[in-house]
């Protein structure tokens, strides 16, 4: 059975596991469909891991509201969220590559300075767009692109 928060249902593949985007150090993003559209959606959900400490639910709230400041089309943008009993954010799904899949192509060859660049620039890109008067805005979207 998907998993369902808000309008939101996790996808599950043909052996019934959740579609898994990422994990980090304090969340998990899966990859889900809005019930209504039946678009697919990137939800990011603050679940019990090991490690999580009392700050995380700070740290996941602080994190919503910098990129719910941010609009550029380097930050994924942020439709829905609840910070009740199971903490979620709903942002866009951009299909495509992740910075970790592009450097493990890369692993037996050094990337050139043009394609070294690309990577920095569109990793980094989404903090430009930050307010300046936000500094704690800067780092925790930094560190997501990290």
């Amino acid at each position: 059975m998907n998993r369902r928060f808000g309008a939101y249902r996790i996808v599950v593949d043909a052996d019934g596991r959740e579609t898994l985007l990422g994990r980090g150090g304090f969340a998990s993003v899966y990859l889900a469909r809005h019930e209504d559209s039946s678009g697919e959606f990137a939800l990011k959900l603050l679940e019990p891991m090991p490690g999580n400490d009392p700050d995380s639910l700070t740290r996941f709230r602080r994190e919503l509201h910098a990129a719910r400041r941010v609009s550029s089309r380097f930050v994924a943008r942020v439709y829905e969220w609840d910070l009740g009993d199971q903490p979620w954010i709903a942002m866009q799904y951009v299909p495509g590559r992740t910075l970790k899949d592009v450097t493990a192509d890369a692993a037996d060859r050094r990337l050139s300075l043009p394609e070294a660049l690309r990577v920095v620039f569109l990793a980094r890109g989404g903090t430009g767009f930050l307010p300046r008067r936000s500094s704690s805005s800067v780092s925790e979207v930094s560190r997501q692109t990290r």
